[in-house]
């Protein structure tokens, strides 16, 4: 399976600024189309299209919000995590093994009870 992408980011202006700085970052090739679009040409296993956007977002880039523009944009991100999905890429997991471990050892349950033993064995 092909795991080269190619997408586009409609944004509200300064497309060129954005693609010049979408163009440092490794993983990529970025490239202006008018003033609005940035066409991007990069590998699944490498990045994702939402972290692209949010990392824009975050620099100041504003996305374009138009109805047609976040519909391609929730139909690219949904193809793009099918393929994800279908390719074995891990998804980017944000909790660690040891938060569930943490709450797990916090949980009242078993031997773990703080119930005193007098109180346990007269109920």
């Amino acid at each position: 399976m092909n795991t080269e992408r190619h997408a586009r980011i409609d944004l509200s202006g300064d497309a060129p600024a954005a693609a010049a700085w979408l163009a440092t970052q490794s993983v990529l090739h970025a490239q202006a189309w008018g003033n609005h679009i940035v066409l991007l040409r990069y590998r699944l296993t490498d990045c994702e299209l939402a972290s692209l956007e949010t990392a824009l977002m975050a620099q100041g880039w504003t996305l374009d919000q138009h109805l047609v523009a976040r519909l391609r944009r929730s139909l690219a991100h949904y193809a793009e995590r099918l393929a994800r999905d279908n390719l074995g890429v891990p998804e980017h997991n944000l909790k660690t093994d040891g938060v569930y471990r943490q709450v797990w050892q916090h949980h009242a349950h078993g031997d773990r009870d703080d119930t005193p033993e007098e109180l346990r064995r007269y109920l």
